[in-house]
């Protein structure tokens, strides 16, 4: 037996709950079916991409915006899903039509959407996108103290013997 569909109200109020909390993460999280086409993007998307891209990638294949070396029919995330695998840490190229690549981490998971009444019941897996650091980190010298500058020891607590 299965469950009945979630009411549309709720459904909407859960998915606006997981956009927002991703988004104050910084994060992406999109919902995939099993035909490997998003079902949903979270609003973080709008943040890489542009203003209207979660809502417009919803259909797309996800090889489309994440590659087919990754998520096409041959790619290694899409058979670790198939698998029932999860995968963590992998990069990516986030782009959408011939826009600009942005490098993504990228974790998934396969879905079951048995876990809450509430989930879309079409979801079969969970992409998870973090935005790469693109600026190299830069030894930075310290500062130098001249020998005045460094605390006394003596006055640790306080008190001078």
């Amino acid at each position: 037996m299965t469950a009945p569909p979630p009411d549309e109200r709720e459904a909407r109020a859960a998915w606006q709950g997981v956009s927002a909390a991703f988004s104050a993460l910084g994060r992406v999280f999109l919902c995939v079916d099993a035909g490997w086409r998003i079902l949903h993007a979270s609003r973080g998307l709008d943040d890489l991409l542009g203003p209207g891209a979660a809502a417009g990638v919803e259909g797309t294949p996800i090889e489309d915006l994440l590659g087919r070396d990754l998520f096409g029919p041959a790619g290694g995330l899409r058979a670790a899903i198939a698998t029932g695998e999860r995968r963590e840490g992998w990069r990516g190229h986030l782009r959408r039509g011939g826009g600009e690549p942005h490098l993504v981490s990228i974790t998934v998971a396969p879905f079951s959407p048995a876990i809450d009444p509430t989930c879309d019941p079409r979801v079969r897996s969970i992409v998870v996108l973090r935005p790469a650091r693109t600026r190299a980190w830069r030894w930075r010298e310290p500062r130098r103290r001249s020998a005045d500058s460094w605390p006394d020891p003596r006055d640790a607590a306080g008190v001078r013997a």
